[in-house]
């Protein structure tokens, strides 16, 4: 699991850090009332909002420090931080993720570190993967939570129930109803945490004080076979979040003329886009390395292999984008968050192995063509525009 772990993280931090033309994002979907506006520059870039839609692109760490009327979206190639109040849902994707506020709605979250700190409060649902989980004690979340990654930590209050997939769970915490623990390692549950349901874990070893558990307590020993088909389904989990977290910076940063290309009812599923974006696949490193025989080409050679990176990168979710996106146009829907159904579709197809290998072959060769196509029309226009200013 931690190899597969690490393969979905490097793919998410990489795009980030690529910056997708615009290192930092930060979006909030709220009432369209009269703006109230204050961003201010100091060590980092304060994104503070209220009552209007605010996008701000900035190379340092995303800060919401005041009250958000309406839903919090947030992408950064470093942190993100929520240190306010946000009325609705929070969706974050992040190398770093930090709570400190409270969010009144559900909260969905991919980082490689997450905290949730002490003296926040998350009213809704939570459902969070990161390489290493803290809900510190003070912390409170008011219904249930998924929790998935690498070493999860819960010395906070969990409302309801709380469902954890992980290498390590520890619990020094309170939790309403049921736990349900599935450790790839170890699980600890210490005599001062308080689970006021019953407690079902599946893990190799256990330190589990059984007088924390109010009601019927349950533990399986994970046998090696057990243990791989978890892996698997873990991995899958892992890698659909990934992939959603990407689809949801390229959601952000899509440009108008992207968004209306893959709205073209069906003219999508095209061999030719599919048979160019392998041609690029396979032709851009060998172009890279026939470059890099020359002085001068070694430049472009570098430029190449960039493109061909995040070609590789983007190769999936937009795929996924651009088929969900043309699947809701035959139906006349225009709420393009329906687009998240489509990761969703993904994961189920993906949990099964022999369709994986196929579905991914696909969605790579169609993603790699529609970013040609993408960058192709994007200097088409280029040049038209130039036409016309010289006309």
């Amino acid at each position: 699991m931690k190899t597969i772990t690490k393969i979905s993280l490097t793919l998410l931090i990489a795009t980030m850090l690529a910056g997708l033309a615009r290192p930092v994002l930060a979006l909030t979907n709220t009432n369209t009332q009269a703006p109230k506006t204050t961003t201010q520059t100091i060590d980092q870039r304060l994104l503070e909002r209220i009552d209007q839609v605010k996008m701000e692109a900035s190379e340092h760490e995303v800060l919401f420090n005041k009250q958000i009327n309406g839903d919090a979206f947030c992408a950064s190639s470093k942190r993100c931080v929520i240190d306010g109040v946000v009325a609705d849902d929070a969706l974050m994707a992040a190398m770093t993720i930090e709570i400190r506020g409270q969010i009144n709605g559900d909260v969905r979250a991919v980082a490689k570190e997450l905290v949730i700190e002490s003296g926040a409060k998350i009213q809704g649902n939570v459902s969070i993967f990161a390489s290493k989980l803290t809900i510190k004690k003070g912390a409170i979340i008011g219904k249930d939570a998924m929790l998935s990654g690498g070493i999860v930590r819960i010395e906070g209050q969990i409302g309801r129930d709380a469902m954890v997939v992980s290498e390590e769970t520890y619990i020094d915490g309170q939790i309403g109803r049921d736990a349900h623990i599935k450790s790839a390692k170890h699980t600890r549950v210490a005599d001062s945490a308080k689970i006021s349901g019953s407690l079902s874990n599946a893990s190799l070893t256990k330190d589990i004080a059984q007088s924390a558990v109010a009601g019927e307590f349950k533990h399986e020993d994970i046998k090696n076979s057990d243990l791989k088909r978890r892996n698997w389904l873990s991995g899958n989990l892992i890698w659909s979040l990934s992939i959603g977290a990407l689809l949801v910076v390229v959601m952000i940063v899509r440009p108008q003329r992207f968004y209306q290309f893959s709205r073209e009812q069906f003219k999508l599923i095209n061999i030719f886009y599919i048979g160019i974006g392998y041609a690029m696949v396979i032709g851009l490193p060998i172009i890279a390395l026939l470059l890099t025989t020359t002085v001068v080409g070694i430049s472009v050679a570098i430029l190449a292999m960039i493109i061909w990176a995040l070609m590789l990168i983007l190769a999936i979710p937009m795929a996924i984008y651009y088929l969900t996106n043309n699947t809701l146009a035959v139906f006349d829907k225009q709420n393009e968050s329906l687009v998240l159904v489509g990761v969703v579709v993904y994961a189920l197809i993906n949990a099964v192995p022999v369709l994986a290998v196929v579905i991914n072959l696909a969605l790579i060769g169609l993603g790699a063509g529609l970013f040609v196509k993408f960058l192709v029309s994007g200097f088409g226009r280029k040049r038209n525009r130039q036409s016309t200013a010289k006309a």
